[in-house]
């Protein structure tokens, strides 16, 4: 709760404010939000990002210059002097409880629009840049593995023919030419007996 804040990005000659006004974003274990003396806010308000929070009170804001973007789980949200926004009002929740402020009294310059019981709430795109790049408490992201590729390519070149080991169809292997060579010298045998015996049998003859 910030209880003595009044007024936020406030200054037009700060040139570090930029579009960033009033943002609450990241914060993992908050669950209500109350700032009861914050009257204006010189730029966007944000509030996005925040899974547990669902209670938000603001009951003396009266301005936002810029837009008022609202996006989580919210089931209670209180603005009730609230009379100008310079930009749009986007109000998105997961809750379907919330009744969706009507800002009767309110000075809209943009669009307003409310949504409830949405699966996944967006920020508007102009917001989305300037919410904070880095989250309160991070979550390391585990660096991609490796191992499935080297797994990968050990598989291929095991199950991958090899020319050394498989040999061509063309090319006899060693034991192929071996066996030739062996039934050649057999049918040489053979014939060289059949040839003698013939001669035998006409020397016979005469």
């Amino acid at each position: 709760m910030g209880s003595a804040l009044t007024s936020t990005a406030s200054d037009p000659e700060d040139q570090t404010i930029g579009q960033v006004g009033f943002v609450i974003v990241d914060y993992p274990t908050l669950s209500s939000l109350e700032f009861p003396q914050l009257a204006t806010v010189g730029s966007n308000f944000i509030i996005a990002r925040n899974p547990k929070l669902r209670i938000i009170e603001f009951p003396n804001l009266t301005a936002v210059l810029g837009n008022v973007d609202i996006t989580g789980d919210i089931q209670s949200l209180d603005f009730p002097a609230l009379s100008y926004v310079g930009g749009n009002v986007n109000i998105q929740t997961s809750s379907a409880n919330l009744v969706c402020p009507q800002f009767i009294n309110a000075t809209i310059v943009g669009s307003y629009a409310c949504y409830v019981g949405l699966n996944n709430p967006q920020p508007l795109l102009a917001d989305n840049s300037s919410i904070n790049p880095s989250a309160v408490n991070p979550v390391p992201v585990p660096a991609p593995s490796t191992s499935t590729a080297s797994s990968s390519s050990a598989i291929n070149t095991q199950l991958g023919p090899s020319s050394a080991t498989t040999p061509s169809p063309s090319s006899p292997t060693h034991e192929s030419v071996s066996s030739s060579a062996r039934v050649s010298s057999m049918t040489i045998l053979i014939l060289g007996f059949a040839f003698a015996f013939a001669q035998t049998l006409m020397a016979f003859s005469h």
